[in-house]
């Protein structure tokens, strides 16, 4: 009898240390899996600010995203069980990051075009990101209703001047082939786009006359505040910068 529950306990013993190795495995592959996934999302993020700088003339969107960054750092450096070094690093980076994006100087010039119809999605991908990091800030209380709005506005801005500047981009390009029928299909494309959106920016107005007037001869350019660091127009100088070559899908759109 004695030796029978001596085996008992040995066995319970085992099958005890067996479920507390399983749970504490079971512990660590869930926790490496939250850390993959908000690695994943920070990496997103870093694109996100990335496509940001360098279309947004303001940077308090580009702020508030890299704040997001450095909540998702200190949770991974809080959850990390091994060496913290590599996160450390990237909090030390994001927090210099958000240092000079609080400088609230506004960016003199940004680019909209994209050479193909994957860079605009790509490009419009981020800004509607940065719209979700925008709402998620809002609803934790990080940013009041009325920044919200203003930041939303500027992002559904930025993603309509996307696919605008993309298209003039191309019809310029087609009057520099002399091909005045493409040129006045991409022309009329980008029109069509800000005719068809209902965004209070009042330069939409303003660059829907301009493409107007581009389309009809009386103007040969669209004034450079409107349309800044994009291709050159067609009557511009070169800028001695090789272009990407135009995508075939792109050029096709119209």
């Amino acid at each position: 009898m004695l030796l029978l529950a001596i085996l008992f306990v040995t066995i319970i013993g085992a099958l005890a240390l067996v479920n507390y190795v399983d749970q504490r495995h079971a512990r660590v592959r869930a926790i490496r899996a939250r850390l993959t996934r908000l690695r994943y999302e920070v990496e997103d993020l870093e694109e996100t600010l990335e496509c940001l700088e360098n279309i947004l003339p303001e940077r308090q969107v580009a702020w508030h995203v890299n704040q997001e960054i450095l909540r998702l750092l200190n949770t991974m450096l809080n959850q990390e069980p091994g060496n913290t070094s590599p996160i450390q690093t990237s909090i030390e980076k994001a927090e210099e990051r958000a240092q000079r994006l609080a400088d609230g100087r506004r960016k003199p010039r940004v680019g909209y075009a994209r050479n193909s119809d994957a860079k605009i999605a790509q490009a419009q991908h981020y800004l509607n990101k940065a719209a979700t990091v925008i709402r998620r800030r809002q609803s934790r209380d990080e940013l009041d209703l009325e920044q919200q709005e203003t930041f939303l506005r500027e992002l559904t801005w930025a993603s309509l001047m996307v696919s605008v500047a993309s298209f003039v981009n191309q019809g310029n390009k087609a009057v520099r082939r002399n091909d005045s029928m493409s040129a006045h299909a991409f022309f009329k494309k980008a029109q069509g786009m800000l005719i068809g959106s209902p965004h209070p920016n009042p330069e939409r107005m303003r660059l829907i006359r301009e493409l107007g007037e581009l389309m009809s001869g009386r103007r040969t350019t669209i004034s450079e505040d409107l349309l800044p660091q994009d291709d050159p127009q067609p009557s511009s100088s070169a800028t001695g910068v090789e272009a990407e070559p135009e995508d075939p899908a792109l050029a096709e759109s119209p």
